[in-house]
């Protein structure tokens, strides 16, 4: 989503994730990456189609009103489109998006919880009674038990970033350079942080071989060290 101030603009890692597991599952998926966008361009790019879903990460809480004035923008054209959240804010608080346009949360580690969403609603199945989804019911809201964390993070998708377009990053940083994930979760505690609410306690690293091929990737795309 906009936000208003965007002071480190990365390619966004999860939603990188659920895109590549979307096609993965033949679904038509499409990333818009929107927080040095104005909020009206942002509205603009999104409106310019009807979605069966979309679903927008609300991670830091300076995202929220763009992420709540998304879907109501969304309800109001496109009243059958199911809209989902997830990411720091949506996991933390719900509420703001359940009681806001939104359908479904899928809170915490999510890309398991959201391959069989997409599964169950491809199928005309119940996804109520899915692990690691919120959802209103009767006014209140509904936290489901949260779905099981990946042990192996070696599963999660190899992203070559052959799909995605890496130059605005470069241009906004000055200098070619790739994130990477090497491990969730964290023993600590610490008030000012999110991480143990999305990634738990319980360290999980990717293997030294998989991080290799990873660093390989970013020296390939990304000269710059």
């Amino acid at each position: 989503p906009s936000v208003d101030t965007c002071y480190e603009y990365v390619s966004p890692l999860g939603l990188m994730n659920l895109c590549i597991i979307g096609k993965d599952l033949g679904y038509s998926m499409e990333l818009l990456d929107l927080p040095r966008e104005s909020y009206e361009k942002g509205v603009e790019k999104i409106l310019s189609k009807q979605y069966d879903l979309v679903g927008i990460s609300c991670n830091f809480t300076n995202s929220a009103p763009s992420c709540i004035q998304y879907a109501k923008e969304i309800r109001k054209k496109y009243p059958q489109t199911i809209i989902i959240s997830g990411g720091n804010h949506a996991t933390l608080a719900p509420q703001d998006m359940l009681f806001n346009n939104y359908d479904y949360i899928l809170y915490g580690e999510a890309e398991e919880s959201f391959k069989e969403f997409l599964a169950r609603l491809a199928n005309k199945k119940q996804v109520k009674d899915l692990d690691g989804l919120c959802y209103l019911e009767n006014g209140k809201v509904v936290k489901n038990k949260p779905f099981a964390q990946l042990e192996d993070l070696d599963s999660l998708p190899f992203n070559d970033f052959s799909n995605f377009d890496l130059e605005p990053y470069f241009k906004w940083a000055g200098m070619r350079y790739i994130n990477i994930e090497t491990v969730r979760g964290c023993l600590y505690n610490c008030a000012f942080c999110a991480t143990v609410n999305m990634w738990g306690h319980k360290i999980r690293r990717k293997s030294p071989q998989r991080i290799l091929e990873e660093f390989k990737v970013a020296k390939r795309l990304a000269a710059d060290f």
